[in-house]
């Protein structure tokens, strides 16, 4: 999933500073698969062939928590086409992370999923680099990964939310 989460970032590219942290983290074997394909067409293929991922520019009705949809600026949706069910989604809007995290937190407790969020002290240790919220949420045998950080480039937020079905 962590693969299909930096392909999926660098095709929507909005999230530079997220794509520069995970290319950081990815190993050289992704890498070089990346930077060989230049053009969004030929990293999609890519992605379709040998990830098994697909992507979209729009938010699945069925996805588990709902769009954010205030002050959007870029928006890109991935999920498996073959293997363990998992989906991605990013998106960038101008509003601050603290708000878009409790329109997330709130969108999971309305829908029975059991959150869980970090201690204060805990978010303040993964957020030395700027304001950041997570959580994580169970039901089921759905498992959601939620972030949103200040996203610096449009002093807004970035929002990655990973989604997987477990067996």
């Amino acid at each position: 999933m962590r693969k299909q989460l930096l392909l999926c970032m660098i095709i929507g590219s909005a999230a530079s500073p997220a794509v520069a942290q995970t290319y950081q983290n990815a190993s050289q074997e992704t890498m070089k698969n990346v930077e060989a394909y230049k053009s969004k067409e030929k990293l999609t293929k890519l992605l379709s062939e040998t990830y098994h991922v697909a992507i979209s520019e729009t938010w699945p009705t069925n996805f588990p928590v709902p769009a954010y949809t205030s002050n959007v600026v870029s928006k890109s949706f991935s999920h498996s086409t073959k293997g363990k069910p998992s989906a991605g989604a990013t998106l960038v809007t101008s509003d601050q992370p603290r708000t878009v995290f409790d329109f997330y937190n709130a969108a999971c407790k309305r829908a029975n999923w059991k959150v869980r969020v970090p201690s204060a002290k805990a978010l303040a240790e993964f957020a030395k680099s700027g304001e950041m919220y997570m959580l994580t949420a169970e039901q089921g045998k759905q498992s959601i990964y939620l972030t949103c950080r200040k996203h610096r480039e449009s002093n807004g937020t970035l929002v990655s939310i990973s989604w997987t079905k477990t067996q």
